[in-house]
């Protein structure tokens, strides 16, 4: 690999978020210092010109992501400061003035509990949904009130990742989300469903991956599931699709690759032990099951506590996917926005929290047709010291990695064989006083 170039953010502390936009022509950077920086790439020199910075958190800056470019100009953040906060860009503000990019929505913390991670998943450059999961595991899943603002979030569903053993107070966590950023859905792809905006996320939990997916459920007035369509409500519910089995320390990272029209999905994750490891994920028709394989044989199946209850199972509803006009779909989605809004409100405002969601439904008692099949495709064991990120190429076949030994690795499937091969790394030069900082920070978040 080639000598990469570096730029300096110049932060007060320790950088702890980098994110690229859609076109890659913009990064963001974050850091312990609660500020947020935004860079653009000048297309002449190729040099990193600052645009802006200002203050977005009052403590250190956990996540932060650059939106859909169909949305606008928007960045998403969350702190220590239990606050997740969106901002936009306001082009009549003169660059770095720091008024640039201005808070627009504002989401804090109910349960007192830090946000951790963040995702968001635009859908059909209609649909908004945003997840968040804090430092307890507990997975919250909003969507706006009104599809053109952003001002306004309702719940739409929440449950901890971790359930029915939450980790202990003071217990060193690890928790990541990231939806499928893929335009459609597996099942949909394979033609085992007709739900077009069928929702799809990874979760880490500690040392376990989950996969959930939504699905559309009846309740009558009184929050029963089963209930007749005419005589209730529906509701977007998740449910735990597979497990992945489970990894030897905690997992730093998660990521769903994308180009799923190949017929399967595809995930890497990062461990605390230094590997990385990539599975291989089947939708089938079939019952509701989900095996683990390695190397075509299996291993474990699902744990028998989260074993489906037939008796007790909601009816589902696939909603049907939206028209090609786009008129049709606003007028869909004002329908449904009507319904959760009563259901929930905003989040802005703030969201009670006697709301429930976990206790409302049986998390894994749906009766759903699809069979999930777990390979594991590849364990490179010692990828590095501690594997802290991963992120997928566009065609999902290189996988880069990076860890606390301040290589990056780039990964690939070998020609001959499953197995998955080093085909270039680059290793980032830092003094000794850099590394004993780099390794405190790591102290500290643990």
């Amino acid at each position: 690999m080639t000598q990469a170039d570096e730029f300096d953010p110049a932060h007060a502390d320790r950088v702890t978020v980098l994110h690229v936009n859609f076109t890659s022509t913009r990064i963001l950077t974050a850091s312990a210092d609660h500020r947020i920086k935004v860079w653009e790439r000048d297309a002449e020199s190729g040099e990193q010109i600052l645009t802006d910075t200002w203050t977005a958190h009052d403590a250190d800056i956990r996540d932060a992501k650059w939106l859909h470019p169909t949305t606008g100009s928007n960045i998403a953040s969350i702190g220590n400061d239990l606050k997740f906060k969106l901002w936009t860009e306001d082009p009549s503000q003169p660059p770095n003035s720091g008024r640039r990019f201005r808070p627009i929505s504002n989401i804090p913390s109910n349960t007192k509990v830090p946000f951790v991670s963040l995702d968001i998943k635009k859908l059909d450059s209609v649909y908004t949904y945003l997840a968040l999961i804090d430092r307890s595991g507990l997975l919250s899943i909003y969507e706006p009130t009104s599809f053109d603002s952003f001002k306004d979030w309702s719940l739409l569903d929440q449950w901890n990742v971790c359930a029915p053993n939450p980790p202990d107070r003071g217990a060193e966590t690890s928790f990541k989300v990231r939806f499928d950023q893929n335009p459609v859905s597996t099942p949909y792809m394979n033609s085992l469903t007709d739900d077009k905006k069928m929702l799809s996320l990874i979760a880490t939990a500690m040392d376990t991956v989950k996969i959930y997916r939504s699905t559309i459920v009846q309740y009558d007035f009184n929050g029963t599931p089963g209930a007749i369509p005419s005589a209730g409500q529906d509701r977007t519910t998740f449910f735990e699709a597979a497990r992945f089995p489970t990894h030897p320390a905690l997992i730093r990272d998660a990521q769903w690759a994308p180009f799923n029209v190949r017929g399967f999905d595809l995930f890497a994750t990062a461990c605390r032990d230094g590997g990385v490891r990539i599975y291989k994920l089947d939708t089938t028709a079939g019952s509701n099951t989900t095996t683990n394989k390695t190397d075509n044989e299996a291993v474990s199946t699902l744990s028998s506590n989260n074993t489906r209850q037939t008796s007790t199972a909601p009816i589902l509803h696939h909603r049907p996917g939206p028209q090609s006009s786009l008129t049709s779909a606003i007028v869909g989605r004002s329908a449904t926005t009507s319904t959760s809004s009563t259901l929930y409100p905003s989040s802005t405002a703030t969201t009670p929290s006697t709301t429930n969601f976990a206790r409302d439904q049986p998390r894994f008692a749906f009766l759903s047709p699809f069979t999930h099949t777990i390979t594991t495709e590849s364990e490179l064991l010692n990828a590095h010291r501690d594997t802290w990120a991963l992120c997928w190429d566009p065609a999902g076949q290189v996988l880069m990695s990076s860890g606390s030994d301040g290589v990056t690795k780039l990964w690939k499937k070998a020609v001959m064989g499953t197995g998955w091969m080093l085909f270039a790394d680059q290793e980032v030069s830092v003094d000794e006083s850099e590394e004993e900082e780099v390794e405190a920070g790591e102290k500290g978040n643990g």
